[in-house]
């Protein structure tokens, strides 16, 4: 997930995507929706005149349904446990995430204007640290909270668990939890490995090609040695969207609109998830499955009525929506665990939780729309 301003430049028209001419070849910009009001992160208030643009309904419908189905990969983490056989057919969620944050990054920051001007680097590390500093402020207070019945030891403890997941990847020690929000840390590592690679890229066009082989050798090279690398592997997903968002949108959606090609290719994925899990390569062709099927769906949001257009906006606040479904789970979990009978839990948790999601992102919304104040905070943590 990139910030919500920076999603905002990437949901735009021809205009803002054309500008990777000389790195690829042209996106063809998709159908396009004026949205109902105006975006207050748009608002000539708060942004330059150039980017007063409507967004893709598309791409915050999938963004949007990410949301919602991380409820429900959250919910069975919270109230089912990760030994659901349904669990492995969810494992695309989280790196469709960082996926999609790399595959805006053409439109969002490696244009040739964007590549040409000095600040460019400086934006990419600004808001990767940015991502840095939400993801330890979260869990910071997460532990806060716990450690208040806590010794000095498990204090402690918990500082070493924050450094062990960011620099590994392993978030869970046993049934033991170690952080939330940990997707933050491999979006803001692939931000500042893109300021990087966009300096390399006024040198090299292939660089970015270079660099998903290079990542993929050594991530084959830790399973031949019976390895793994957690954070690799979504920052190479990641890369693979970025790769993957210099084809032209209309070339996609040519490969999407053959139902046959797309079924076989789902049907085969299926049966490798039932034989083999959800390895690392079926992980990836699931996230582009799933990404290219959802953005299909998102095509004809306009005619879902009331369900499209929360959607579109639970992808508007992708990031916010994020972090709230976590802490409402956590928060429901430990307020049901006692309370509600085990018969009921299951059910009323997931669908109290998301309502929960959606109520508090147009609560949001409302107060960004209506007081200035709250959309220019929104903007300092989000944007």
């Amino acid at each position: 997930m990139l910030s919500d301003r920076a999603i905002a430049d990437a949901s735009m028209t021809a205009g803002s995507v054309t500008a990777v001419r000389e790195l690829s070849p042209l996106h063809s910009a998709p159908k396009t929706l004026v949205p109902s009001r105006p975006d207050p992160a748009i608002t000539p208030s708060t942004s330059r005149p150039n980017r007063k643009a409507p967004r893709i309904l598309a791409l915050d419908f999938t963004k949007g349904a990410l949301v919602l189905l991380m409820v429900l990969y959250h919910w069975l983490n919270y109230f089912v446990g990760n030994g659901s056989y349904a669990y492995r057919y969810l494992r695309f969620i989280t790196p469709s995430f960082i996926f999609i944050a790399g595959f805006l990054m053409p439109a969002v920051y490696l244009s040739n204007r964007a590549l040409s001007s000095g600040v460019l680097g400086k934006r990419l590390v600004w808001r990767g640290l940015k991502l840095f500093g939400i993801f330890l402020a979260l869990n910071a207070a997460a532990s806060l909270h716990v450690n208040l019945r806590a010794t000095e030891a498990t204090r402690v403890g918990s500082v070493y668990r924050i450094a062990v997941a960011c620099l590994t990847g392993n978030i869970a020690l046993g049934n033991t939890k170690l952080v939330s929000f940990y997707i933050l840390v491999p979006i803001g590592a692939l931000l500042l490995l893109t300021a990087l690679l966009a300096l390399l890229l006024r040198r090299c066009v292939y660089t970015v090609h270079i660099v998903v082989g290079i990542a993929l050798c050594v991530l084959f090279g830790l399973w031949v040695r019976a390895l793994s690398s957690p954070n690799l592997e979504l920052i190479t997903i990641g890369l693979i969207g970025l790769l993957i968002g210099f084809v032209p949108i209309q070339s996609i959606k040519a490969v999407a609109g053959r139902p046959y090609v797309l079924g076989v290719a789902y049907a085969m994925y299926v049966i490798g998830l039932a034989l083999w899990n959800a390895v690392y390569p079926l992980q990836i062709a699931g996230v582009c499955l799933n990404v290219m099927l959802i953005y299909l769906i998102g095509e004809r949001a306009e005619r879902m009525g009331s369900i499209g257009r929360t959607v579109v906006l639970l992808g508007k606040y992708s990031l916010f929506g994020y972090i709230v479904q976590i802490a409402i789970l956590q928060l429901l979990h430990r307020a049901m665990s006692n309370i509600v009978p085990e018969s009921l839990r299951l059910v009323l948790s997931l669908f109290v939780a998301m309502m929960l999601t959606i109520g508090t992102v147009k609560v949001m919304d409302y107060l960004r729309f209506r007081w200035s104040p709250v959309n220019r905070l929104y903007g300092v943590v989000f944007s």
